[in-house]
């Protein structure tokens, strides 16, 4: 059980490609935000946020389960972790909404080699993944974050800005899926 981290999962896009919310499809009868938020609790973290619509403040209540809307709108995932960590002052494992696949095994074991890590490295994530990943609290990446999204020539990219903070990329023993459209949901068996 880890008290210092916190899980956060990314649900503040527009879904445009999907047509759609979403956080509201289902997977295994749950909607895949509920899913998201119960495998960071079976990796062993307590506390879990969203970084989201406000709408789903009401879907959610009963769980307390945080929703922080984004302090620099319409800046992509990079918004939604900024505001996360500049409001928690923690470290956070960071999932996206749409990897209804990812085990919480895959999620330990990022945010355990993090945890065990992070005097040599900022943040932990996945060869040719950048999300999901554990990222450490610092007032420095704060800042580094806030001067990203506010520069309008700097890339918005998770995996540059992870590397220029220092990352550390692990072996991908299975693969991890995002499902963006329609089409992809083909392969997953949506119920």
């Amino acid at each position: 059980m880890q008290k210092h981290i916190i899980g956060l999962v990314l649900s503040g896009g527009k879904s445009s490609r999907m047509g759609c919310d979403k956080s509201q499809l289902k997977y295994n009868k749950k909607s895949w935000l509920k899913h998201m938020l119960d495998v960071l609790q079976d990796a062993g973290l307590q506390r879990c946020i969203v970084s989201g619509k406000p709408i789903l403040h009401e879907t959610f209540q009963e769980h307390h389960i945080q929703f922080i809307e984004d302090l620099i709108p319409n800046k992509g995932p990079l918004g939604g972790i900024y505001s996360c960590l500049k409001l928690m002052k923690s470290d956070l494992l960071v999932v996206p909404v749409d990897t209804p696949l990812i085990t919480s095994k895959q999620l330990k074991h990022l945010f355990e080699i993090g945890y065990t890590e992070s005097t040599k490295y900022a943040s932990v994530s996945y060869q040719g993944h950048p999300i999901p990943f554990f990222i450490k609290y610092s007032d420095n990446i704060v800042a580094k974050l806030e001067e990203t999204l506010c520069d309008t020539n700097q890339s918005k990219s998770v995996g540059k800005f992870l590397k220029g903070i220092g990352l550390r990329e692990l072996r991908l023993t299975s693969p991890i899926i995002n499902f963006n459209t329609p089409k992809e949901l083909n392969f997953l068996e949506v119920s």
